[in-house]
């Protein structure tokens, strides 16, 4: 089994969570302004848009459509279903996939990236999402949690939205989609 397929069960072996501190007395607005931190150990780093396509099985321009919160072992997640515009590269096995995602849209998320959001346009380089080898659980993860860039309100330029800090590029001409996928 390839690396990447255990870097999401290493990541949630390995989540810990973290709430902010409220003011003695429990002040409510103290509490209404804490946030929840979600902190996983990532397994690999993308340098290439060619290192994301060799652990992915595509790479999709998407709109997401909507999202449910869950939890997977005890530990939050969310599904985005997104509708798939164009296949970049790869096979997509459907018109329609569901994304899954560590964390919540109300956490800090810097290792696992922002939380994908309706109406947005996404290039999402995709991969079989899988609890035990071989399995089918019909769901499809952002490869490494980086292969994800979100299209800016100008619709000119798709901005980096993965966590970690990797050498992938920041961004990169809306034009230039078709390119990413041929590196």
């Amino acid at each position: 089994m390839k690396s990447r397929k255990l870097a999401v069960l290493a990541a949630c072996a390995v989540v810990a969570l973290t709430s902010g501190c409220g003011a003695a007395g429990g002040d409510p607005q103290a509490h209404e302004a804490s946030r929840t931190a979600l902190h996983a150990s990532r397994v690999k780093d993308y340098n290439t848009f060619a290192e994301l396509k060799q652990d992915s099985v595509a790479v999709v321009k998407v709109t997401a459509t909507g999202s449910a919160e869950r939890s997977l072992s005890s530990v939050p997640t969310t599904v985005t279903t997104v509708a798939v515009d164009d296949v970049l590269w790869g096979n997509s096995p459907a018109q329609s996939l569901s994304i899954q995602q560590l964390g919540r849209s109300n956490m800090d998320l810097e290792d696992t990236g922002a939380i994908l959001e309706k109406g947005q346009q996404y290039i999402l380089f995709v991969e079989p999402f899988h609890m035990t080898p071989g399995d089918d659980t019909g769901l499809y993860q952002i490869t490494g949690g980086q292969g994800v860039y979100r299209l800016n309100k100008a619709g000119s330029d798709y901005m980096f939205a993965g966590g970690g800090k990797p050498k992938l590029p920041k961004q990169f001409v809306a034009s230039a989609a078709g390119d990413v996928a041929k590196n």
